[in-house]
């Protein structure tokens, strides 16, 4: 459990509290039947859903089936209570607009977009560096590019393989 001043991670949403192995559907799949991935490094803030003051982490993981792919968040509350969260559609202080950076999701207001940030936090770029070589931005800037990042990891990905291949 993290500390109650933790900040939550924006961009995710409350779907499903209950016990290790009990069957739900989570955007249509039974993630409790199905392989688990994740690199285990990604990982968000959460309020528990029934007391708010406390502070969750949990990990991003996608599941495969029925030729259909989910990324959702997980994690134990408590002994063999576990929380499961779905990504937004929309991460505050994220937007994307016409004529801007291609149409590409940037930090609000700036022309910073976020798979530029994720490729050089990739290349080993820490928050405090690229705080510093962004005057622009600031911490909770970082934390919602990171939680797009986690939410539309696919995009991401082919945007930083497209500039790369550039």
């Amino acid at each position: 459990m993290e500390d109650g001043s933790t900040p939550i991670t924006v961009g995710w949403r409350f779907v499903h509290i209950g016990l290790d192995g009990e069957s739900f559907l989570l955007d249509g799949l039974d993630p409790w039947k199905l392989d688990w991935h994740s690199n285990n490094e990604v990982s968000i803030v959460v309020a528990h859903p029934s007391y708010p003051n406390q502070r969750h982490r949990m990990f991003i993981h996608w599941i495969h089936g029925a030729g259909r792919h989910v990324r959702f968040a997980a994690g134990e509350f408590s002994n063999c209570v576990w929380g499961f969260y779905l990504p937004t559609d929309v991460v505050p202080g994220i937007e994307s607009r016409d004529g801007v950076c291609g149409g590409d999701a940037c930090v609000a207001g700036t022309r910073i977009a976020v798979w530029m940030l994720d490729q050089a936090r990739r290349l080993g770029h820490t928050d405090r560096e690229l705080l510093r070589d962004y005057p622009m931005l600031r911490p909770e800037d970082l934390q919602r590019a990171w939680c797009y990042v986690a939410a539309h990891r696919e995009e991401i990905d082919r945007l930083i393989e497209a500039n790369e291949r550039a």
